[in-house]
């Protein structure tokens, strides 16, 4: 429901009021027709953790936590800040939950089939899980 609102995250973060968020998504990767000083996200980078989009503040300390993380377990990851888009962060963090976004690097993301790498997937999963091994009752109180 993220396309149309963002209404089906704001429903399960009301009832099941969690201390944390790690949420995923497909993200634009922009790699293709930008300059290369300009890319903010690539394939065969790892997730994309944002700042900053037009729904959201990802939340410092939580960011700085994950992507800490990721580097201790030798894992890859791309940060951006975007001027548009947005993502079930918005009302999550609305309510006042501590939350970072992991995108996908994708390819034709609003379209019937997007593309992504399996490299990228993996990596995704890798840094959430690294993040569940280290993530701890201090950890979220610090957030």
């Amino acid at each position: 429901m993220e396309e149309v609102g963002e209404r089906g995250v704001l429903a399960a973060a009301l009832h099941f009021d969690p201390m944390v968020a790690f949420m995923f998504e497909g993200c634009p990767a922009d790699d293709t027709f930008t300059i290369p000083d300009d890319v903010q996200t690539a394939f065969r980078h790892g997730p994309m953790f944002r700042y900053f989009d037009c729904c959201m503040i990802t939340n410092p300390r939580y960011q700085r936590f994950v992507l800490k993380c990721a580097a201790e377990a030798g894992l890859v990851c791309q940060t951006s800040v975007r001027e548009g888009g947005g993502t079930d962060g918005g009302p999550t963090h609305m309510l006042d939950i501590p939350c970072v976004v992991a995108g996908v690097p994708s390819r034709y993301v609003h379209s019937g089939t997007a593309l992504c790498t399996l490299y990228d997937v993996k990596m995704t999963a890798e840094v959430a899980v690294a993040v569940a091994e280290r993530i701890t009752p201090d950890a979220v109180r610090s957030f």
